[in-house]
């Protein structure tokens, strides 16, 4: 199984998304592309120089994932994303044709789990993980991208 991610550099100001670096293409862009702005599951890295900040997945674009969990104020008792104070941040999407969300939330889940395995910490920024035990091919998947994060160059 072939996985490999879409890597941006996110620029922040006073909480807002102010700039998109494809570090693959090297382009700046202002918006998101096909696959990222489908409704099929993704699972989504946030890095800051070498500290995984957080770990999601969502079927919403990522555009929109990332806008509600930046713009957020606590209403309902959802404040957004931890790491939102963040002026640059490192984004890599991994997209799924066909997973559901048990599966999906399986992925994030055992990433989040190796990455405390791994180096003694939870992502910093974690807010929670759904686990599971039906989806047998979540820790493979899960190891696959874990292995493609911790060696990268970003």
């Amino acid at each position: 199984m072939k996985i490999e991610p879409y890597i941006f550099q996110l620029t922040l100001k006073n909480k807002e998304l102010i700039s998109i670096l494809d570090l693959v293409k090297g382009t700046n862009n202002t918006k998101f592309y096909e696959p990222l702005t489908n409704n099929r599951y993704k699972v989504y890295i946030i890095k800051s120089k070498d500290k995984v900040l957080y770990i999601g997945a969502t079927k919403s674009s990522i555009r929109r994932r990332l806008y509600e969990g930046l713009r957020a104020k606590g209403v309902g008792g959802y404040s957004g994303y931890k790491w939102k104070n963040y002026s640059s941040v490192i984004l890599f999407v991994y997209t799924f044709n066909n997973l559901v969300k048990l599966e999906a939330e399986s992925i994030e889940a055992e990433l989040v789990y190796l990455f405390r395995e791994k180096t003694g910490y939870w992502p910093e920024c974690q807010n929670e993980i759904h686990f599971n035990n039906e989806y047998s091919n979540g820790k493979l998947i899960a190891k696959k991208i874990y292995d493609q994060i911790s060696k990268t160059k970003y």
